[in-house]
């Protein structure tokens, strides 16, 4: 079993690392800074910087993914 310790609200492991939508109708993102009513998630000045988001991607996500293509989980 594999468990994501991390909130959505930091990293949606769950997204394409290009934040490319899942969905046609309203959605948040890798880093969501808004809600799926469009609402900002974080108040102004408090979203992540591109190297927050860098390191992110790096420390959190790619070594989440890697774990599953490592050890699938059986059919």
């Amino acid at each position: 079993m594999l468990i994501g310790h991390y909130s959505r609200f930091v990293i949606d492991l769950n997204r394409p690392p290009d934040n490319q939508p899942l969905y046609a109708t309203a959605t948040t993102g890798l880093f969501p800074e808004t809600l799926f009513d469009g609402a900002p998630t974080f108040t102004p000045g408090n979203t992540l910087t591109a190297a927050q988001r860098a390191d992110y991607l790096a420390d959190i996500r790619q070594p989440y993914h890697q774990q599953i293509q490592h050890d699938p989980a059986p059919v």
